[in-house]
């Protein structure tokens, strides 16, 4: 019977723990099972090697990384970004450790810091198109658009088939009031993946943003066809179906969201709404109910919105 990859670990942590047994002050030994440790997801016992392994020869660059991981992985982001810096001090061509250094900082969301880093990654890096991705990501979070367009466009230019920096340069293209330049993206996705159910639900959220409510309804129909599970998709058909004036079916749309996300006051209250529309108020005053039930601070927000009065509380009523 072949091993299983959890066997053949296990198996290389007992090994390596019976070879430090026989050479305890083997910093390389503590080292490779804080690495193996790790592997098996033992977090802590893995930290505790890597610093032993340090412990024994001071200066030792690839216990430092391993150690600064650990805390990453750990969210203790703080000691990372000290043990990152550490290691740059000594070695600041490190991309590994630059790489660190960066994720902890997005982590932490000290995003100017983050775009430094990765600016200084992708000098190390010059042909990665995930660290201009991340970069751009940075850049956005800054509210640097323009930097950050420039930065997906490049991730994409050193890697045409990157679908996740495409949906990133869509979605800001969306985000900021350009919805054709997103749609132009969106279907250089589904270029390259035709059955890509989140490039077919944005792409349908961005024509329906347009008017283009035909439009929008076809490309939502394709991507219930592929997960056909998803309220999502039904939610946003709804809101196109009904735009379309084809009432019945979006009633239909909103209905079978909620019943796939009964948990959701959203899927309730776009619901109700519809019931609303068609004249079918008891039905309408349930699915409010229930959304209410669900998330009275949803429902709030959703009526502020609708009667303009997002800037001071709606009292709604109590029983």
């Amino acid at each position: 019977m072949d091993e299983t990859g959890a066997n053949i670990l296990d198996r290389a942590i007992e090994e390596c723990k019976a070879a430090i047994a026989a050479s305890p002050l083997n910093a390389d030994l503590h080292n490779n099972l804080g690495v193996l440790l790790f592997k098996k997801g033992r977090v802590g016992d893995a930290l505790r090697e890597c610093q032993e392994a340090l412990r024994l020869r001071p200066g030792f660059v690839r216990a430092r990384i391993n150690i600064a991981n650990a805390y990453l992985s750990r969210g203790t982001l703080d000691e990372a970004v000290d043990e990152y810096r550490g290691i740059l001090e000594v070695e600041p061509e490190n991309a590994e450790a630059r790489e660190g250094l960066a994720q902890a900082y997005y982590r932490k969301g000290a995003y100017a810091d983050a775009a430094r880093e990765y600016l200084r990654l992708a000098r190390l890096r010059p042909g990665d198109a995930v660290v201009r991705h991340w970069l751009a990501s940075a850049c956005y979070r800054q509210g640097q658009l323009v930097e950050a367009v420039g930065h997906c466009r490049e991730a994409i230019r050193l890697s045409p088939q990157y679908i996740e920096a495409r949906f990133s340069l869509g979605n800001i293209f969306y985000n900021n009031n350009a919805p054709r330049d997103a749609i132009r993206e969106y279907l250089e996705i589904l270029k390259l993946d035709p059955g890509n159910y989140n490039a077919h639900v944005c792409l349908g959220v961005a024509y329906y943003r347009l008017d283009l409510a035909r439009d929008a309804v076809r490309e939502l129909r394709s991507a219930i066809a592929i997960r056909p599970l998803d309220s999502l998709g039904y939610t946003i058909l709804g809101f196109a179906l009904m735009k379309i004036g084809n009432s019945d079916d979006a009633l239909a749309a909103h209905q079978e969201a909620a019943r796939l996300n009964p948990g959701s006051a959203g899927t309730h209250y776009n619901l109700g709404d519809t019931y609303s529309k068609a004249g079918r108020v008891e039905d309408a005053i349930r699915a409010y109910k229930v959304a209410l039930s669900i998330d009275p601070d949803y429902v709030t927000h959703r009526i502020n919105l609708e009667f303009g009065v997002e800037d001071r509380p709606w009292d709604l009523p109590r029983r």
